[in-house]
């Protein structure tokens, strides 16, 4: 059975954007990949549209920047790398993490991720790795 990568699947996590009781954006990360909700989780999009994937990526993670409202900054976390987004969803970057490739499963966002660019991925075996510059590059921690 093929999954689609467009349908919702199980969903691991799931964030909020900051100011979600006015913008309503929320976020859902899926067996399936991510999704997007612009109207507090009535409908949903999938995120991952720009990558142009043939297969599902697993999404097992998700977290949305403190200052999602001037940022757009939103990370996902799936099998072997971090992807991160400006523009709240549309466009995404994928950061590989050090081999064995790891199977990150929760993402932290510093409070002052404004001023220090912090952020934090927690692994299933390998670990905790650190991102002190707004989640382009990655080391273990």
């Amino acid at each position: 059975m093929t999954e689609d990568i467009h349908t919702p699947s199980a969903v691991y996590a799931l964030a909020a954007s900051p100011n979600y009781a006015e913008d309503g954006i929320c976020f859902a990360a899926c067996r399936s990949g991510l999704f997007r909700s612009e109207d507090r989780g009535e409908s949903w999009q999938y995120a991952y549209g720009s990558l142009n994937l043939e297969a599902p990526l697993a999404t097992l993670a998700v977290a949305v920047s403190p200052d999602f409202v001037s940022d757009q900054s939103v990370f996902a976390g799936a099998p072997g790398g971090i992807l991160r987004s400006v523009n709240g969803g549309a466009d995404w970057n994928v950061a590989m993490l050090p081999s064995p490739p790891p199977l990150v499963s929760t993402l932290v966002i510093s409070p002052n991720f404004a001023r220090d660019g912090v952020l934090l991925a927690g692994s299933m075996e390998d670990g905790v790795f650190r991102s002190a510059y707004r989640g382009v590059h990655w080391s273990r921690w």
